[in-house]
C-alpha cells in the first residue's frame, strides 16, 4: 500500500482551479450537474457564484462547493489511474473522503450536506462562538489556553512543522478567545470570520442534528481504510465511517493521529485532489503532489509511478 489522498476543508471560499476542471472535462461537467439535482445549486453557484447570507445555509453551500471540488479531481485522477490505497481526511474531509471510499453514495453525501443548511441557530443571548489559530513555539505549552476550562477548546491539531512550532485551531466563546489574544498576541490569533466553535462540545446541537441524519442513510464498509484524525487508526467499517461524520463536529482533530494511521498503513505519497488547507501548517512525513489545475495531473501520474516502483 503506498497511495494516498487528503481531503479537507478548503482554505478559500472561491478555488480557480475548481473551473479549470470544469472547463476542461466533460466528465466533470455532467458531475455538476448531478450536484445541482440533488441539492438546487447551479453551476455558477458551485463554482464561485453568489451564495445565500444566511449562515446555515451559506456554510451548507460553501461544503458543497469544496467537496464537489474535490470530488471532481478524483474522478480525474481516477480516469488518468491514479487511486488511492487509502485516504486521510480532516475535518470536512471527513465527508468528502466517505464518497471516495464508497461508503457513502455520491447522491446521499450532497443531499445530506445540503440538509445541514436546516441546522438550528444558537438559542438567543447564547454567547457568540470564534476561531481562533494557536502557534506554540519550541519549549513553550498550549495547553495552559485550554486544559481545565470549558469556554476554550483545542479544535485542531496540526503538529510540528519545520522551524520546531506547533500550529493548531483553538475554538470557544469568541469573548474567551479575544482575551486570550490580548494576553498573548504572538500565540493567539482570533479569526474574525470564524463564528462556531468548531471541533468542540459547543457544536453539540449540530451534531445531534447530524447524527439524526447519518443514521437513516446507508452506510457501507469503506474499500480503502479511512485515517479520519480522530485517533491513530484508520476507520474500516461502516458503522466507524457513520460516527466520525458527526463525531467529529464536537471532538479535536489531530493530523498526527491521521498521519500515524497512514504510516502504518505504508503511504508513501499523498495526493491532494482539488480545494484544501493551506500548504505551509503541516510538516508531512511522505511527498505531497497538489492537484490543483489539469496540467496538475500529469505530475500526479509521475508521482505514483515512482511510489509504486
Amino acid at each position: 500500500m503506498t497511495v494516498g489522498f487528503f481531503v479537507s476543508r478548503a482554505q478559500e471560499e472561491v478555488d480557480d482551479g475548481s473551473a479549470a476542471f470544469f472547463d476542461a472535462y466533460a466528465s466533470v461537467r455532467r458531475f455538476y450537474r448531478d450536484v445541482q439535482d440533488w441539492t438546487g445549486l447551479d453551476a455558477d453557484q458551485l463554482l464561485a457564484g453568489e451564495l445565500p447570507e444566511h449562515h446555515a445555509t451559506r456554510n451548507a453551500a460553501l461544503a458543497i462547493r469544496s467537496i464537489a471540488g474535490q470530488l471532481a479531481v478524483h474522478d480525474v485522477l481516477g480516469e488518468a489511474g491514479v487511486r488511492p490505497d487509502a485516504i486521510l481526511a480532516l475535518s470536512l474531509g471527513i465527508t468528502s473522503a466517505s464518497c471516495m471510499v464508497g461508503s457513502l453514495s455520491r447522491e446521499q453525501m450532497f443531499r445530506m450536506l445540503w440538509h445541514r443548511r436546516r441546522i438550528p441557530d444558537l438559542p438567543a443571548g447564547e454567547p457568540a462562538q470564534g476561531v481562533a489559530l494557536c502557534i506554540e513555539q519550541p519549549g513553550q505549552d498550549r495547553t495552559r489556553f485550554y486544559q481545565g476550562r470549558d469556554d476554550v477548546y483545542l479544535a485542531v491539531d496540526f503538529g510540528r512543522v519545520s522551524d520546531g512550532s506547533r500550529w493548531a485551531v483553538l475554538t470557544g466563546y469568541k469573548a474567551a478567545l479575544q482575551e486570550l489574544a490580548a494576553q498573548e498576541p504572538e500565540a493567539i490569533m482570533v479569526m474574525e470570520r470564524g463564528t462556531a466553535a468548531v471541533h468542540s462540545p459547543l457544536r453539540r446541537h449540530a451534531s445531534d442534528f447530524v447524527r439524526a441524519h447519518v443514521e437513516t442513510l446507508d452506510v457501507k464498509d469503506p474499500l480503502v481504510p479511512l485515517a479520519a484524525c480522530l485517533g491513530p487508526h484508520a476507520l474500516t467499517t461502516a458503522d466507524e465511517v457513520r460516527e466520525a461524520i458527526w463525531r467529529n463536529l464536537v471532538v479535536t482533530a489531530s493530523i498526527p493521529d491521521g498521519l500515524a494511521a497512514t504510516t502504518a498503513l505504508g503511504v508513501t505519497v499523498l495526493v491532494v485532489p482539488g480545494p484544501s488547507m493551506a500548504d505551509n501548517m503541516v510538516e508531512f512525513p511522505v511527498p505531497v503532489v497538489r492537484v490543483k489545475v489539469p496540467g496538475d495531473v500529469a505530475e500526479a501520474v509521475d508521482a505514483v509511478r515512482e511510489a509504486l516502483g
